[in-house]
């Protein structure tokens, strides 16, 4: 048989297919996006990297070479271009759409946000907050996608920042810059699964055991509260003695005013307690000729609360509450030094004085909640940026960075 004769019957069973092609295309952005997120649940480990690798790009861009560390511009571009990137990902029909007109599609789930895009390209909440005195980011804060990895970092990231604050300070803390969607639920979950939170709530079992009692240096903390601003101040005193109690109002009123009238606990609720509340019972009911001077002289009032009635004084209970609440979780077992424990209080004073004072709106319109901060210095109270040294052993820090750690 000759080849002609079987390739002609080769091409009558089997046809000549058609020729079609293909176009495979990639989204690098989203890649690098999954890949980036996954290298840290850190979110400003993430940003610091995200930083880095924007620098780098500028610097072949523009054969200008920048060294040193980073600086706030590149952190807030880095911000931006992250927070862009995810929007794009989850937010692609809404961002095409408000870039040909001006609002969203009426079944869409930003449509009470009245979005709108910036000079970034970052979508943000749109709302009547134009005119107010408020930070950029404040009165446009950037839209977060629920249920996002870096939504969930962004929400950590604050919760550990703020000294492990709970769900409704967390979420009011979080819109200052950001407002993720269906954020109550996020903020409770993030507080839920906190390890820090979990270990000083333990659920155990009672028993009794021997009562072990070991002598150590203590230290005595004194809050304040005002009635109007439910402001807190703490001042921390050494020991139980008419000198250093005047010394602690007289710290307090420098920083703070004179105050008309004093209220604390009846001396009868301290019966029964160890030797250190004893020694309050004692400079309460029995003042010395030093402390009996000092608060007339001074135009104060000191008034008590009925006997076996500690509901009458919820509001400083509730501030002492709050004060052993962030200690708990911050503290644990660490020693420190009278310094240290110091500037450990008055972190806890700047974040107790950040919480809201009332429950958190849902809409997009209103303004932010009204905080004791506001009352003192006109706005909430933020502590400076600190390299975060929580992935490190504490056997290689200074004390000092022992401190920073915990706060």
């Amino acid at each position: 048989m000759n080849e002609s004769e079987y390739s002609c019957e080769f091409k009558t069973v089997v046809p000549e297919m058609p020729i079609s092609s293909v176009c495979v295309s990639t989204n690098s952005d989203l890649s690098f996006l999954s890949d980036l997120l996954c290298m840290s649940n850190s979110y400003i480990k993430i940003l610091r990297i995200f930083s880095y690798v924007l620098r780098f790009v500028n610097v072949k861009k523009s054969n200008v070479i920048v060294s040193g560390p980073l600086c706030a511009s590149e952190l807030n571009q880095a911000e931006n271009r992250l927070v862009g990137m995810v929007q794009r990902e989850v937010f692609s029909a809404e961002i095409r759409i408000l870039q040909y007109q001006k609002g969203v599609l009426l079944n869409s789930k930003l449509k009470n946000l009245n979005p709108f895009l910036d000079s970034d390209r970052v979508l943000r909440v749109g709302g009547r907050l134009g005119n107010s005195d408020l930070p950029y980011v404040s009165k446009y804060p950037a839209i977060l996608p629920n249920k996002h990895k870096l939504t969930n970092q962004i929400i950590a990231y604050f919760h550990l920042k703020n000294l492990h604050i709970g769900a409704s300070s967390l979420l009011h803390c979080v819109r200052e810059r950001f407002w993720p969607l269906n954020g109550r639920s996020l903020c409770r979950k993030i507080v839920h699964e906190c390890i820090a939170c979990f270990k000083a709530k333990p659920v155990v079992t009672s028993q009794l055991m021997d009562i072990v009692i070991k002598e150590k240096e203590s230290f005595i903390k004194c809050i304040f509260v005002c009635f109007v601003s439910k402001a807190v101040h703490i001042e921390i005193v050494s020991d139980l003695t008419s000198e250093a109690f005047i010394a602690t109002l007289k710290s307090f009123f420098g920083r703070r005013g004179k105050c008309a009238k004093l209220y604390s606990d009846n001396g009868k609720t301290f019966v029964g307690a160890n030797l250190e509340i004893k020694g309050i019972l004692k400079l309460i009911k029995e003042p010395d000729e030093k402390l009996s001077g000092f608060l007339p002289a001074e135009g104060i009032e000191w008034k008590f609360i009925p006997p076996r009635a500690p509901s009458f004084g919820g509001l400083w209970e509730a501030a002492v509450k709050s004060a052993k609440y962030h200690l708990k979780r911050i503290m644990g077992s660490s020693n420190l030094t009278y310094e240290d424990f110091l500037t450990v209080c008055i972190q806890i004073e700047g974040i107790l004085n950040s919480r809201p004072l009332c429950p958190l709106s849902s809409s997009a319109d209103d303004l932010n909640a009204l905080t004791p901060a506001h009352f003192l210095i006109g706005r909430s109270m933020n502590s400076i940026i600190e390299p975060n040294l929580t992935d490190l052993s504490e056997s290689v820090l200074k004390r000092w960075q022992r401190v920073t750690r915990l706060v």
